[in-house]
């Protein structure tokens, strides 16, 4: 039996692999490559970030919102009439907060 065409063969199978490595080149030569890097590390290198930042919310969402234990106490000193203030320190520290805003202009 004689089998006519082997050259045929040969030669699909080469065009077939030179279209593998052209679709290739295009992938890495394509919109999505930044700094040596596919679009596909891109997207992990966020989704990483993203859910570091989630964890990190998380947390954050967890802490009380007031500090109730020194809240408490400082109501009990000022029922108790042992908190004190000191007025020039208070004035003094207010200066120094809006200088450093730009409102203490006196408008």
């Amino acid at each position: 039996m004689r089998i006519d065409g082997t050259d045929s063969l040969s030669y699909v199978a080469k065009l077939y692999a030179k279209n593998r490595e052209v679709r290739r080149e295009k992938a890495l030569d394509g919109p999505g490559v930044k700094d040596g890097l596919s679009e596909t590390s891109e997207r992990a290198q966020i989704s990483e970030e993203a859910r570091l930042l989630s964890l990190a919310r998380e947390a954050f969402d967890r802490l009380p919102d007031v500090r109730k234990d020194k809240v408490e106490r400082l109501k009990e000193r000022i029922e108790s009439g042992e908190y004190r203030i000191d007025s020039k320190k208070l004035a003094q520290e207010l200066l120094k907060y809006l200088g450093s805003t730009g409102e203490a202009d006196g408008d």
